[in-house]
């Protein structure tokens, strides 16, 4: 199924770009420019598998977003509703 194929994709990009040096330091300096320009040139790179919208938390909450979930109708309480269902499972 085309869709199952995509989310496969996405969520091995995702696990492999979590370990990225950029998203690391982001918890110790909060540079947001290097963040964004990191997703960026990911997503220039390869378009067919850029997530719809991205976020980092930290224990805290949500500590960075993308800006495009709501575009898709999720705002901010829902945003955080789903990082804490994520935070706590290693599922999808």
């Amino acid at each position: 199924n085309i869709f199952d194929s995509h989310f496969a994709a996405i969520q091995i990009h995702h696990d492999s770009n979590s370990k990225s040096e950029v998203i690391r330091d982001f918890y110790t300096n909060r540079d947001t420019d290097a963040l964004n320009f990191f997703f960026l040139s990911i997503d220039q790179s390869d378009p067919s598998h850029t997530p719809e919208f991205r976020f980092l938390t930290d224990h805290k909450g949500i500590i960075w977003d993308d800006g495009n979930a709501h575009f898709y109708g999720v705002n901010d309480l829902i945003l955080d509703s789903l990082a804490n269902r994520v935070t706590f499972s290693n599922t999808w």
